[in-house]
């Protein structure tokens, strides 16, 4: 009997007895080079009345005794972002000699960002140096909210092209991992708005990065911009 055969069951049973359940679905998510398709035998829960507002996916756990990587993308097409400005909040100096970031603007429509650092540490391809962002919607009184967060590794995000960090190595010279100690820079990087996560609410955001040798802050930023939707005709 397969796992679907016994869920059926199961729902048949609760819905017999006329009681209300609680239903964790699994899916089977298939991840493209564009999007994430997600497929199901759901034909037991078919349903007219309402609709579905999807608003993110994570990945919380797996197992590296049965997958050796695995990988959720969302992608989105309605809101474009506009950037104000990047601030340095803190650096380490024993791992960094000197670190600037500089707000750009390449041409009329986009604005850009432009860094240098100077490594003295190697950053080595492991688990070891994580980045941590957090993201707070800016509400009208004035305070901060918190609408997610997520921790990752540093050399994942190079590999993953996460929020198309590809664009920072083809913009300077930063290698991908590991990143031997040197001199490194980046110019005129645009952040890939289509790689930011979907159905975020319109508004202002700050956007509070720290990159961290286990739980050592080795620099923290402060990115600031505004969430806007597109006019749909």
């Amino acid at each position: 009997m397969t796992p679907v055969e016994i869920l059926r069951k199961i729902l048949i049973f609760f819905i017999r007895l006329k009681l209300y359940a609680t239903l964790i679905v699994w899916y089977l998510a298939v991840i493209t080079k564009d999007h994430l398709v997600i497929s199901g035998d759901l034909s037991l829960l078919q349903q007219n009345d309402y609709t579905v507002e999807f608003h993110h996916i994570s990945l919380d756990y797996f197992d590296r005794k049965f997958l050796k990587s695995i990988e959720l993308k969302l992608q989105q097409n309605d809101y474009t972002v506009e950037f104000h400005h990047i601030s340095l909040d803190y650096f380490d100096r024993k791992f960094l000699k000197s670190i600037e970031l500089k707000n750009v603007k390449p041409n009329r429509t986009h604005k850009a960002f432009a860094a240098a650092f100077d490594l003295i540490t190697d950053i080595e391809d492991s688990d070891r140096y994580k980045v941590n962002v957090k993201g707070f919607r800016i509400l009208s009184n004035g305070l901060d909210h918190l609408i997610g967060q997520f921790n990752v590794g540093v050399c994942q995000i190079i590999r993953k092209n996460t929020f198309g960090f590809e664009q920072i190595i083809k913009t300077g010279n930063i290698t991908p991992c590991p990143i031997k100690k040197g001199y490194y820079y980046a110019n005129n990087f645009i952040v890939d708005e289509k790689r930011m996560p979907p159905y975020l609410p319109e508004g202002r955001y700050k956007v509070i990065t720290a990159i961290v040798d286990g739980n050592t802050p080795i620099t923290i930023t402060s990115l600031f911009m505004d969430i806007i939707y597109k006019i749909k005709n």
